[in-house]
């Protein structure tokens, strides 16, 4: 019992810290989200964003995150990652086979491993990326723009401490990223 509070305290104290994020990264705009981050977080841009992500489940599917939320930060994690089809099966059955043990355990029983192994194991429970709207991409992608941008302000500073062959070869992957995005223009 005390494990299953414990959890679930943890699991809101996310999920208000996804909220406090998501509100300012919405705040911050283009260009000042990620250096903001890295300046004044102890968070990786990915820890940060799996807190949005719990947050946004949270206020998307209430009542799903709900039946979920005792299960800890871990689970929710896989859980979230599947349609809301597919986590009703989640609710609906008692215990599944764990692959590789052949053993049958309640979601509580199972570690964090166990159930990424069920997802990936149980048919129809694979979960495909949830498809992003191309805005929501194109956002993404200024955001790692601009984070580049502050990365090469470092870069700058320190240039004396890079091999000239290093830095072209940088250079060169950058372009062909820039070359591949050209061809999506309309000519």
């Amino acid at each position: 019992m005390l494990d299953r509070e414990t959890k679930t305290r943890v699991v809101r104290d996310v999920v208000a810290i996804g909220q406090r994020l998501l509100a300012l990264q919405q705040h911050l705009g283009f260009g000042q989200w990620l250096p903001w981050l890295s300046e004044h977080l102890p968070y990786s841009p990915r820890t940060a964003q799996r807190y949005i992500s719990i947050a946004q489940w949270a206020g998307e599917h209430p009542d799903d995150f709900e039946f979920f939320v005792h299960l800890g930060l871990g689970k929710l994690q896989h859980l979230s990652a599947l349609s809301p089809a597919q986590r009703a099966r989640f609710r609906r059955q008692r215990s599944f086979r764990v692959p590789g043990s052949g053993v049958r355990k309640s979601l509580e029983l199972m570690t964090h491993d166990e159930l990424g192994r069920v997802i990936q194991g149980v048919g129809g429970l694979t979960s495909q990326p949830p498809a992003i709207p191309p805005a929501k991409v194109l956002r993404r992608f200024q955001h790692r723009v601009a984070g580049l941008d502050a990365m090469a302000d470092q870069l700058r500073a320190n240039a004396d401490a890079f091999e000239e062959t290093e830095i072209e070869e940088t250079l060169d992957a950058l372009l062909a990223v820039a070359d591949e995005l050209r061809t999506m223009l309309p000519e």
